[in-house]
């Protein structure tokens, strides 16, 4: 997380009244007035809070409570907290194929490979290279791209299926990716050849 709520209390403020009470923090231990970022929360007696945005991710911040009098400042304990690590979509892509074959005009025999996805923003787009389709369901449905849409932020492993089309035509080779908002993309090497359907023979009487 990038934030945290920060909670303090003045207990006593003795014979002087407290004009500012808040808290000081950064990623030095001991923060003070001097030496780090001032949160103001109000002045006098009894309890406080306040919650602090923008941290850094994955960062240890150190903060105190202080309280300002007529008289002197006072501050509370060093405490300190990490915030967490900010884990972005990660794509996975398993697979291995081998060169695809067929003969212009008819589609080539199938091969799987499986996608998944967490921590996704969006869904994942299966993008098939030049001459090939793609589908999820094996035999049916096949098209230059399918859309694998997150449940909570997650794509379990899914089995896909990828051939030659029916209309590609010669050496075929580039790559398979899969991509989502703001994940790295994720490819893989996709290659085959579709050769000239045999010439029909000719039969005269």
């Amino acid at each position: 997380a990038t934030s945290v709520l920060l909670a303090g209390n003045v207990l006593d403020t003795g014979s002087a009244n407290v004009t500012d009470r808040g808290f000081v923090y950064g990623t030095a231990i001991n923060p003070t007035l001097a030496t780090a970022t001032k949160v103001a929360i109000g002045s006098g007696k009894g309890g406080y809070n306040k919650s602090i945005t923008g941290l850094i991710p994955a960062t240890t911040y150190h903060y105190k409570a202080y309280a300002i009098s007529s008289i002197d400042t006072s501050y509370g304990g060093d405490s300190s907290f990490t915030t967490l690590e900010i884990v972005g979509p990660i794509l996975t892509l398993t697979s291995s194929f081998t060169p695809f074959t067929t003969c212009a005009g008819s589609a080539s025999e199938e091969q799987s490979f499986k996608v998944s996805g967490t921590n996704l923003v969006g869904g994942i787009t299966v993008t098939a290279p030049s001459g090939f389709e793609v589908s999820t369901t094996s035999g049916v449905g096949y098209a230059a791209s399918q859309v694998l849409n997150p449940t909570a932020g997650s794509v379990n492993e899914t089995t896909l299926f990828i051939r030659i089309s029916a209309t590609a035509t010669g050496t075929l080779g580039t790559n398979l990716e899969i991509n989502s908002p703001d994940a790295t993309l994720r490819n893989v090497s996709v290659n085959g050849t579709s050769n000239p359907s045999p010439a029909q023979p000719v039969i005269s009487i």
